[in-house]
């Protein structure tokens, strides 16, 4: 079954590919990141969501020092950097690898790319991010700056080094040139991993989340709980994405498990009491 995709817009209204991924890309960055990304913030501020904040106190919100960094980092990277990178990136990445039509491919193959690109997300995230982790001249150059946040906060998720941005952008990266998607399919997979990241770094655990994939309530997923924990005590849990395996498979999800056993067992004591 095939539907007519973006005829008007680009075979007909004149619109070049390069634009059209580009600008179509940037939008989902807008809607998926940022203005996502600010829900949260305003959420801290104003604490609409303190009843499901994973942590309490002194150790709840990073300094607004530390808050304003995220945000201006997050501003100026979404609106000036993001569009020039996906421009130039569609020359080297988009027109030799992703697929352009007037026809966009079934649904059963869009969902098949999706959560194909998915899996090499999820797979370059884990090797990476633990590499950042375990070599110490990478962690103390590179990864550092994004664990000088102790707590998670939305815009964290690409507060980085630039080397960092760079290895967070060759995850999309990998997953299109193997998989080769079409351009729906490539829409729909940056759209959820831009929530994906968000939602990991946001500091909430919201009654709703069994919807999320990457939810912690799935033995494969890697959520705001887990991610809390790899910023709260920097070990472990280092997959992402909404296949979340490798921490499972490899066991270096064991700590985050232990500590959330006991954590279960603590509260359900405070409840017998109360």
């Amino acid at each position: 079954m095939y539907i007519e995709f973006y005829r008007n817009v680009v075979s007909e209204g004149g619109t070049s590919e390069a634009f059209f991924y580009a600008g179509g890309s940037w939008v989902l960055y807008i809607v998926f990141y940022y203005l996502h990304g600010w829900i949260f913030v305003l959420a801290d501020w104003y604490g609409f969501l303190d009843r499901y904040a994973i942590r309490s106190g002194s150790k709840r919100l990073p300094s607004m020092k530390q808050q304003w960094s995220a945000i201006v980092e997050a501003t100026i990277d979404t609106c000036l950097i993001k569009p020039l990178v996906l421009y130039f990136s569609y020359f080297y990445v988009a027109e030799p690898y992703i697929t352009f039509n007037t026809l966009a491919p079934s649904w059963v193959v869009i969902s098949f790319q999706v959560i194909a690109c998915q899996i090499v997300f999820s797979t370059s995230l884990f090797w990476l991010h633990m590499t950042l982790h375990r070599v110490p001249y990478l962690y103390k150059h590179v990864h550092k700056k994004h664990h000088s946040f102790h707590e998670t906060v939305g815009f964290t998720a690409q507060y980085s080094h630039i080397l960092e941005s760079v290895i967070s952008a060759l995850h999309v990266v990998f997953g299109v040139i193997i998989v080769k998607p079409h351009i729906i399919s490539y829409f729909i997979f940056l759209s959820l991993s831009l929530i994906e990241i968000v939602d990991s770094h946001c500091g909430y655990d919201v009654p709703w989340n069994w919807l999320y994939l990457w939810s912690d309530n799935y033995p494969w997923g890697s959520g705001a709980r887990s991610h809390d924990y790899h910023h709260s005590h920097n070990l472990g849990t280092y997959g992402g994405g909404l296949i979340g395996l490798w921490d499972w498979l490899l066991g270096t999800d064991k700590d985050f498990r232990e500590f959330e056993l006991k954590r279960t067992k603590l509260e359900g004591k405070k409840s017998m009491i109360n």
